[in-house]
C-alpha cells in the first residue's frame, strides 16, 4: 500500500514541534539544526532506513511467509498506479538495486 507523500509530509511539522519542545528551541531554529542537535533523522530518512532494514532482514529469512510475496512477485506488482505515489517496496529494491527474484 502506497501512502501519498502529502500525507507523510503532514507529519513533519508535528515531528519538528516535538523536537523544538524537547530541545527548548525557538520557532525560528532551522529544521536541520534541530535534527543535528537532537541526533534524530528526518522522518523520511527514518522510513527509508527502516524499509532497508526490513528488506535486508527479510532477504536473509527465506522461510518467512512474506519472503515469497516480496521477492518472488514481479516488481510490477509493487508499482503504484499513476494516481498514487511510488511504493516503498519498489523504491527500496530500486535504491538497493536488488534483484526481485532469488
Amino acid at each position: 500500500m502506497a501512502v501519498s507523500c502529502m500525507v507523510l509530509r503532514a507529519l513533519d511539522p508535528i515531528h519538528h514541534r516535538g523536537l523544538r519542545i524537547a530541545l527548548g528551541a525557538f520557532r525560528t531554529t532551522p529544521i536541520n539544526s534541530l535534527y543535528a542537535e537532537a541526533g534524530e533523522p528526518s522522518l523520511e530518512h527514518r522510513r527509508m532506513k527502516l524499509a532497508f532494514n526490513y528488506v535486508l532482514k527479510l532477504k536473509s529469512l527465506p522461510r518467512n511467509p512474506c519472503h515469497d510475496v516480496v521477492f518472488e512477485a514481479p516488481l510490477s506488482d509493487f508499482s503504484a498506479d499513476t494516481k498514487s505515489e511510488p511504493n516503498l517496496v519498489a523504491n527500496t529494491f530500486e535504491i538497493l538495486r536488488m534483484p526481485t527474484s532469488a
